[in-house]
């Protein structure tokens, strides 16, 4: 509630601010009409489009799915990498692991996709519909090179308890 009440003080602002401006340009009758009609439609489609793209931003980044991870999801990413790395006798347990670390909506996934070492995804999930690439939404294992690049999602970080019951998930 407290956003919508931000963005209703704001238009209040922006209404006292467009009423001064009348009365410095010493705007009235009928001037002064069609410059608070002119000045309301401007304020409007500036709100209209403020919340369009808030919307847009929030499907995006901050309200996309959010990264919760308890121990089922951790073990079902590991089992996951694990089936995949079984035909090469390895599990990601006995691989090198490097940790993509970073704060939510920070590129990580698409920092590996454009890497350059060319990684395979072996367990989460990159791409949405039309080849777009989503955010994280607990993990992703990724292997190239003979390493295993462990991926969390940027709520993991934020949670202290996720993050230590992934790095206790795949010790040796």
């Amino acid at each position: 509630m407290a956003p919508y009440m931000a963005e209703a003080g704001s238009m209040l602002v922006y209404v006292g601010m467009t009423y001064a401006l009348a009365k410095l340009l010493s705007l009235s009758g009928l001037d002064s009409y069609i410059f608070y009609v002119v000045m309301a439609v401007l304020g409007l489609v500036a709100m209209g489009l403020w919340l369009y793209f808030k919307g847009k931003w929030n499907k995006g980044g901050a309200a996309a799915p959010s990264g919760e991870m308890d121990d089922a999801a951790i073990d079902q990413i590991v089992r996951e990498a694990d089936a995949r790395l079984a035909t090469q006798n390895v599990t990601i347990a006995n691989l090198p692991l490097v940790f993509v670390v970073g704060d939510r909506a920070s590129t990580k996934t698409s920092a590996m996709v454009y890497s350059g070492i060319e990684p395979e995804l072996i367990a989460g999930a990159t791409f949405g519909d039309g080849k777009a690439i989503v955010p994280t939404q607990a993990a992703n294992v990724w292997f190239a090179r003979g390493t295993a690049f462990i991926e969390a999602a940027g709520t993991v970080f934020a949670d202290p308890q996720k993050w230590l019951a992934l790095v206790r998930r795949l010790k040796p």
